[in-house]
């Protein structure tokens, strides 16, 4: 979502649209929060396996958008609004986007 909320003014508007959340979506997370919410506040051993499980997909998806920057001319150009070759202005919008998403981590009580 981090991600999809800085390219969204970006994107023509038939991406736009597919790429916006719906309703139903922030209901989803909605729930999935109030439910790791109350795992964390009841079950003190499970903020520590949620948070490493938090590090480990947080992992995964750097890796995995990284390959995707390289490989991937026109996503590098929609993200930084440039071809960017160095990759420069696109890593630092990926950091922005961690640092977002490990604040929304660190909401539930979880740590990164």
């Amino acid at each position: 979502l981090e991600l999809v909320q800085r390219l969204e003014d970006r994107l023509p508007e038939p991406a736009r649209s597919v790429l916006t959340p719906a309703a139903g979506l922030w209901r989803a997370i909605d729930h999935g929060s109030s439910q790791v919410l109350e795992a964390t506040t009841t079950h003190t051993r499970s903020v520590d396996e949620l948070s490493l499980y938090a590090r480990r997909l947080l992992g995964e998806v750097v890796v995995m958008a990284q390959r995707l920057l390289v490989r991937q001319a026109d996503l590098r150009i929609v993200l930084a609004g440039e071809a960017d070759e160095e990759l420069s202005i696109s890593t630092a919008v990926l950091d922005d986007v961690l640092q977002a998403t490990a604040a929304r981590l660190a909401q539930l009580g979880l740590s990164v």
